[in-house]
């Protein structure tokens, strides 16, 4: 049979004869390939390869590595390893030796003796941000085989431009002789199926590109969405078995995130003719070309990862539209919506992402929409998603979602995992932005079935055919994009609800996912694609195919019956056949099985779905029969569809079933009134509020609050149950009560919570209190009551009500809550309890001693070190700041004295501070930035700190700021860019030099500050070179900040250049005016140096990237540089040049370099070199030193030739420096730390430690 459907299938697609798919070899799917330099493959010589690699945000990363006979690795210019085993494919995790951005892989590999060469690599990439990635060896790496005398080639900005590609000699397993290598990662196939399946290839990513949907049509075809693409159908052009060609279908839409066949129309969530919307397209002629595009909604989205995605068709008949928490549609939505009364919920103020994602965006969102099948009646069913891809139906008719989590808020209390939802008629799922996340325990919303934990959530279906064993009917598979599974969800009945277990189903390396499908065949489908990653289509299958369902008989409706996949096009297109086969007698033969209580629920349920779906819906007699049948699974159904066809007697069954014994049955009944915007008899809903099912309990109070309130009110606040007062004064305060009653609310819920209740039923209530402080209507005294009824339960024994609790004491700002608070947060070991009593801790302005606020101070200062997401240590350092915000002097006066103990409260304490605080605090921030140099504090806490207090310094009036900004300028150079911006705000006379020598070296946002401090002051430069650096400086600014630069130079040279100028006009100016001194230009080298200028000046600023170097080694490069020819160190060397004792006290780091790489960019008169024409013709061009009667000329090769005066013709001075270029070109990246090592030190350090 499996073999008859595939055959099906295959002829669906190409109308010929189809054979069973290959399995995918690996070279197939992406494998790492083996590589050599390109000509001599055989010879024993050493090869030199090079692969960069760009990371959006890494946070493991590892690589597997072999080579024929042996390599080394190395990653961003550090050694990772070696080996010289080729069977054995080594794995190094290289995470903390990658970064954001541009990274170089670097392998030197050796071929010992003549013979076979190859090297094989695959680096896995797993990112916070989702879209795990991996880069193996193939064709486009770049090689050579020329020696390198040193470690150069291995740094990111290496300039490898005269390298070649590599020779490709196969892919791994297929090429030869290397079959036999050993993994150790044991990640040695790509896809790796669950026990009893196997992996077969439907579609190469060469033929399909990268793709985002798929589905298969009425006729068994493949439709596949490609990013930013058409959509396409599959091909098989010859019969083999695999699609080698695509055809457009329709020429109107592109870059669907949701595609659906529906009969014989497609639906498609993308961009088309109206902009991005809902398209239904139509195939007139059935040649596969839609040619007919109606609109049937427009979204208020882009087509993105948070816009509008599935669409699916239910079981009840209705269309299904899915959309992230970016989206909405532009249309009406129907106001008696199940989904309705939304609303943000959270009781302290928002804290947005702490790198602005979602900023702004309010309830309702992350949404599902039920609409009829014309388009019409858009009804909002559920809502409080964060960005759920895609839903499917299990064969309850149930619906379920896989929501994706925030990965930024990874480490937080409002992380909340990737998880699978069971989507109910109005379940709110309290997705909200930023902070302000529902928990799972808040009781106006509904938990998950399961939770996945970090993910990526794509495409997801229900399998609900034969071929795969018996466990995996009505299993719910889920894609998840970033961890590279299909996973698996196996739900059991719980309550009213379920439960489930998570099976890895596919694991790959990479499997990026992006949607899944069961297919006509029974096997299931995927295709791969998603932020530009490879695409391609695979199927599932397994090794042993289980057997079809056999109809009964073989008669239209038995037949009909046993299809799989009910809401499937290909499914629909074979009933629609059989209804025609059958003839008159389709109807009353399905309604006869769906009453047979002799028949299985799965036939009966089958039977009912063909009437609803295919017809006007099942007889109304037969559905109140259902209503009241032995199985509850029909009973549940029949209420359902009774809701869709509802009338008196309807509605009377619907009701009556509330008392139902089924948990199930009493949920659905609730959901039933819902959906047809029914009620029911206030003593009838009330005792349901009770229910210990939390799922039913949610239904009934939703239904509640659909009735009149004054109806039930006075009920519900006087009611002794306190599980129907939490419920019922829940639907109170969101039923917009009156004053009078919102404080009847919080009187009630005070009361409760002194009662001893269970903790559970506490937090409900607590839930209630702080929805109704929410509202208006709530007395001073309702308030302080509350207040000292949660100071007397904090802390309790309950995780979920310390959290309410203690946000409840936030809110109201109770200083007596100060010690209970910081004592909890010495207790805790949980560091997410820890972030969460800061966060509330942050809300109470008032009432603290220094003691608490150091125990405040050490945890925001320790937690904000912890890892976690991207925005984790935004959140706490906005945290800190708003609370520094709400503290009067004493507490800074008091952070000044512990700096060293509490750094990052500090710095932001010193960034917030005004003016005029900057200006009274002047004397301890110049203390302090004095005793920072001794402090116990981590280096770049203590860079950030002093960085703060310059920019402080430089708000403050005081006049003693200035004179020590100066002596900084001109004693701490690593410290100048942040000095000159500081002086640059108090921009006079005695700041003009300082501000003219940053021209020099500083940024870009250095450079404009400064510019602007220079516009300010009246005066002129003295010397011609600081005009030539005012242009230098011109041409490394933006379009903006050059304006200001042209004002300056005219100012400075009484030119008029027009401001939109380029530096052009003043280069040609300065040129006339100073014909001896070098051009304004920017600083080039005249010849090519193996170093690129970004690549030193990174790796000696980054102490992290190997850049420390040894001072007593570099005191041996200074020598081979041939620095000691000319200058000199302590006692050593020569002093024709200048002496570099104490460099390092007058020159950055970056000064040094680019006196390195540019020696003529800046000339200092004092050591300008010059052209000595003697008497008889010859020139000596080099630095000259006076001595005596005579000058001694030092040449750039090092050479001293000693001139007399009496043979001196003419001395010219030379645009060019003496010194060298390329002096750093003999050194490695280690003697070059060495040598900047040694330049830090003074001499008699670098004597006493040898």
């Amino acid at each position: 049979m499996k073999l008859i459907l595939r055959l099906v299938l295959s002829l669906a697609v190409c109308g010929a004869a189809a054979l069973i798919a290959e399995s995918c070899s690996a070279a197939e799917q992406g494998a790492p390939e083996w590589i050599w330099t390109a000509g001599d493959l055989t010879s024993a010589k050493t090869a030199y390869f090079r692969q960069e690699i760009k990371l959006s945000s890494p946070t493991d990363v590892t690589i597997d590595i072999t080579a024929d006979n042996s390599y080394e690795l190395y990653v961003n210019g550090d050694l990772v390893g070696s080996g010289d085993n080729w069977k054995y494919v080594k794995q190094f995790n290289i995470t903390k030796r990658v970064q954001r951005g541009k990274n170089v892989i670097a392998v030197k590999a050796t071929n010992a003796s003549e013979g076979s060469a190859g090297l094989l690599v695959r680096v896995l990439v797993e990112q916070g941000g989702g879209g795990d990635v991996i880069f193996v060896s193939n064709g486009t790496w770049k090689s050579t085989d020329e020696p390198q005398s040193n470690t150069a080639w291995t740094a990111l900005n290496y300039n490898a431009s005269n390298w070649k590609p590599v020779h490709v000699l196969g892919a791994y397993p297929d090429a030869e002789p290397w079959k036999t290598v050993t993994w150790a990662s044991k990640l040695k196939d790509r896809f790796l199926a669950a026990e009893g399946f196997k992996i077969e290839k439907v579609a190469g990513p060469d033929v399909t590109g990268t793709l985002i949907n798929m589905c298969f049509d009425g006729n068994g075809r493949i439709i596949a969405s490609q990013e930013r693409g058409p959509l396409l159908m599959m091909i098989d052009s010859n019969g083999d078995g695999e699609m080698d060609k695509t055809q457009v279908v329709s020429d109107d839409i592109k870059n669907c995130q949701g595609v659906f066949a529906f009969d014989d129309t497609l639906l498609c969530a993308g961009e088309g003719p109206e902009g991005v919307a809902l398209y239904r397209l139509s195939d007139p002629d059935a040649d596969g070309k839609y040619t007919k595009t109606e609109t049937v909604q427009i979204y208020d989205a882009r087509i993105a990862d948070h816009g509008p995605h599935a669409i699916l068709l239910g079981p009840d008949g209705f269309l299904y539209n899915v959309m992230g928490n970016h989206a909405n549609i532009k249309g009406d939505v129907n106001p008696d919506s199940p989904h309705r009364d939304y609303y943000e919920g959270d009781l302290l103020p928002k804290y947005e992402d702490a790198r602005g994602h979602a900023r702004g965006k309010k309830a309702p969102a992350g949404l599902v929409y039920r609409l009829n099948q014309d388009g019409t009646d858009w009804n909002l069913v559920a809502g409080g998603f964060r960005n759920e891809f895609d839903m499917a139906f299990n064969e309850e008719g149930e619906l379920f979602t896989f929501d994706s989590d925030m990965e930024w808020d990874v480490g937080l209390p409002w992380y909340r995992p990737v998880r699978i939802n069971h989507v109910v008629p109005g379940g709110e799922f309290g997705w909200r932005s930023g902070a302000s996340k529902w928990p799972d325990y808040y009781f106006d919303s509904l938990p998950s079935t399961v939770d996945i934990g970090r993910g990526s959530p794509t495409g997801v279906c229900f399998y609900h055919n034969d071929t795969f064993p018996e466990k995996y009917r009505d299993a719910f598979f889920v894609a998840d994009w970033s961890q590279g599974k299909i996973l698996a969800i196996h739900h059991k009945q719980d309550g009213s609800t379920y439960k489930g277990e998570v099976e890895e189903f596919v694991t790959g390396n990479p499997l990026n996912v992006s949607d899944i499908v069961p297919g006509p065949d029974g096997d299931l489908y995927f295709c791969l694609g998603g932020r530009g990653t490879e695409g391609g289509i695979y199927r599932v299958t397994p090794e042993n195919p289980g057997t079809a369902r056999q109809p009964k008989s073989n008669s239209p409706v038995e037949r009909a019956l046993a299809l799989p996949q009910p809401s499937a096009a290909w499914t629909r297109a074979q009933v629609k056949k059989l209804e025609e086969e059958s003839g008159s007698n389709w109807r009353s033969n399905l309604t006869k099985v769906a009453a047979d209580p002799n028949r299985t629920v799965a036939d009966r349920r089958r039977a009912v779905g063909i009437l609803q779906q295919f017809s006007d819906g099942p007889p109304r007699r037969l559905l109140t029969a259902l209503a009241n049948d032995d199985k509850p699974q029909m009973r549940a159904l029949a209420l359902t569809l009774l809701a869709i066809h509802i009338d008196d007697e309807a509605e009377k069954t619907i009701i009556q079933a509330l008392g139902d014994s089924d948990p199930v049955v009493r949920r659905r009944a609730c959901e039933a009134l819902i959906r047809a915007n029914k009620t029911a008899p206030v003593d009838v809903v009330l005792p349901m509020l009770a229910e210990q099912d939390r799922f039913v309990r949610y239904a009934a109070r939703e239904l509640l609050q659909r009735l009149p309130a004054e109806q039930w009110a006075d009920a519900v606040l006087t009611a002794d149950d306190p599980r129907i007062a939490a419920a019922g004064m829940l639907a109170l305060v969101i039923n917009s009560p009156t004053a009078e009653q919102n404080e009847a609310i919080l009187k009630r819920s005070v009361a409760l919570l002194r009662s001893d209740l269970p903790d559970a039923d506490a937090l409900d209530v607590l839930r209630v209190a702080e929805l109704a402080l929410q509202n208006e209507g709530t007395t001073e005294a309702s308030r302080s009551n509350l207040s000292h009824a949660a100071l007397q339960l904090f802390p309790s024994t309950d995780n979920g009500l310390n959290r309410e609790l203690a946000r409840v004491l936030a809110y109201l700002q109770e200083s007596r809550a100060i010690d209970k608070l910081i004592t909890y947060l010495q207790n805790s070991t949980d560091t997410t309890d820890q972030i969460h009593a800061v966060y509330c801790l942050r809300f109470i302005p008032q009432g603290w001693k220094w003691d608490q606020q150091a125990v405040l101070f050490e945890a925001l200062d320790r937690l904000a070190g912890l890892e976690g997401g991207a925005s984790f240590r935004g959140y706490l350092e906005n945290m800190t700041r708003d609370y520094l915000a709400t503290q009067k002097d004493p507490t800074r006066v008091n952070l000044l004295a512990h700096a060293a103990e509490f750094p990052m409260p500090t710095r932001l304490m010193l960034e917030a501070l005004s003016a005029e605080q900057a200006t009274t605090f002047s004397n301890d921030l110049i203390k302090l930035d004095q005793q920072l140099a001794e402090a116990e504090i981590a280096a770049d806490a203590r860079a950030q700190i002093a960085s703060a207090i310059v920019d402080a310094l430089g708000r403050s009036k005081a006049p003693e700021t200035k004179d020590y900004l100066r002596k900084l300028f001109e004693q701490q150079p690593d410290r100048r860019e942040g000095v000159a911006r500081a002086l640059a705000r108090q921009a006079d006379q005695a700041n003009f030099a300082p501000l003219v020598a940053t021209l020099q070296f500083g940024d870009k946002g250095t450079l404009q500050a400064v510019i602007r401090g220079l516009l300010k002051i009246d005066a002129k430069p003295e010397k011609p070179q600081d005009i030539r650096t005012a242009i230098i400086a011109g041409l490394k600014v933006d379009k903006n900040s050059r304006k200001e630069v042209v004002r300056l130079l005219n100012k400075w040279t009484d030119q008029e250049v027009a401001e939109d100028s380029d530096m052009g006009p003043f280069q040609s100016w300065f040129i006339e005016e100073y014909p001896d001194l070098p051009a304004a230009e920017l600083p080039q080298t005249a010849k090519k140096s193996k170093w690129e200028f970004d690549q030193i000046l990174k790796f000696v600023t980054d102490r992290s990237s190997g850049g420390k170097g040894d001072a007593v080694k570099g005191e041996a490069i200074f020598e081979k540089a041939q620095c000691i020819k000319c200058h000199r160190f302590g006692q050593r060397g020569e002093g024709l040049g200048p002496d570099l004792s104490a460099v390092r006290k007058r020159f950055q780091r970056k000064q040094i370099v680019e006196s390195l790489f540019y020696p003529s960019a800046v000339i200092s008169d004092q050591y300008q070199s010059v052209s000595i024409i003697t008497n008889e013709g010859l020139t000596h061009t080099g630095l000259a030193v006076e001595q005596g009667d005579a000058y001694v000329v030092l040449s750039t090769d090092g050479t001293k030739t000693t001139v007399k005066k009496s043979d001196i013709d003419e001395m010219i001075p030379s645009n060019t420096s003496g010194m060298p270029e390329g002096l750093l070109d003999v050194l490695t990246l280690a003697e070059i730390a060495d040598l900047f090592a040694f330049l830090e030190t003074t001499p008699a350090a670098v004597a006493t430690e040898k």
